[in-house]
């Protein structure tokens, strides 16, 4: 058995481990994280039945794995990563069938043109320029950034806009 104060431990010692794992075999950061969560939660949920060893990496890398083939079973459909789109509009290929077009249709303008500008920053100085342009630390527009993400890839992916 794991003790509550043990798990706190090794969830985060190993849980950019987990994350950067997930993500080599997902290529999506949302769907990364997810994955990541939910290895996580069933180590939680599991830790009365688990002894801690220099093997726990391991079990965790194995429930991952496991996560990763339920995700890709569940959600055959060809996700999107909202970064996929920085190439498209980096090289401006904007048409009438372009991508990027559909995330006006899915968020409010004023989230949709962040967001984009947020893709478009090439490093952390422009984003740090794009944070005073907003009025905000770049940490606040991080975190702002992040949760339109994930309205968009609700919406696009067939879920509500709900939070």
């Amino acid at each position: 058995m794991i003790e509550k104060e043990l798990c706190g431990i090794i969830i985060e010692k190993y849980y950019n481990d987990i994350f950067l794992f997930c993500f080599s075999k997902l290529h999506n950061s949302s769907a990364a994280e997810d994955c990541t969560q939910e290895t996580f939660l069933t180590f939680l949920g599991k830790r009365n039945r688990l002894l801690y060893s220099d093997r726990i990496l391991g079990w965790l890398l194995k429930t991952a794995e496991k996560k990763i083939m339920e995700y890709k079973r569940k959600n055959t459909n060809n996700h999107i990563d909202i970064n996929d789109y920085a190439d498209i509009i980096q090289d401006n290929n904007l048409n009438a069938d372009s991508p990027i077009l559909s995330i006006y249709e899915h968020l409010p303008h004023n989230e949709a043109s962040l967001l984009i500008a947020f893709i478009c920053c090439k490093d952390k100085e422009e984003k740090e320029k794009l944070a005073s342009k907003n009025e905000m630390t770049l940490i606040a527009l991080q975190c702002k950034v992040s949760r339109i993400k994930k309205k968009l890839y609700k919406s696009l992916n067939g879920n509500s806009l709900e939070d």
